[in-house]
């Protein structure tokens, strides 16, 4: 297996274009249409003994986690906190000493 390696001003040169990068100005398919059918197929995955243990309400729970992940500011947001708590966990000498909140031991 074989890695990737980029030099430091390409990786964030490459990361940038990944996140924000130029959205294409002809879309594959029509979004609205590619988002009920992955509503529905979302709810078709919806195991039957799931659906009885939740009850009811299920369905509409699971319509209101899709409608907050369809949000792309939203999402932003999602990923730039997993992607500091990710780091946080790698090198926790980020977490202490980037937290105003930290207050030293007397």
């Amino acid at each position: 297996m074989s890695m990737v390696a980029f030099p430091p001003a390409n990786f964030e040169k490459h990361m940038v274009c990944l996140l924000f990068g130029k959205k294409s100005s002809t879309p594959r398919s029509d979004p609205d249409k590619q988002r009920e059918l992955a509503r529905a197929q979302l709810l078709a995955s919806i195991p039957s003994t799931a659906a009885l243990v939740c009850g009811s309400s299920l369905p509409a729970a699971v319509n209101a986690a899709f409608d907050i992940i369809q949000k792309p500011h939203l999402n932003k947001h999602l990923v730039y906190n997993l992607l500091d708590l990710c780091l946080a966990e790698l090198f926790p000498e980020l977490k202490e000493s980037c937290n105003p909140l930290n207050e030293p031991n007397s």
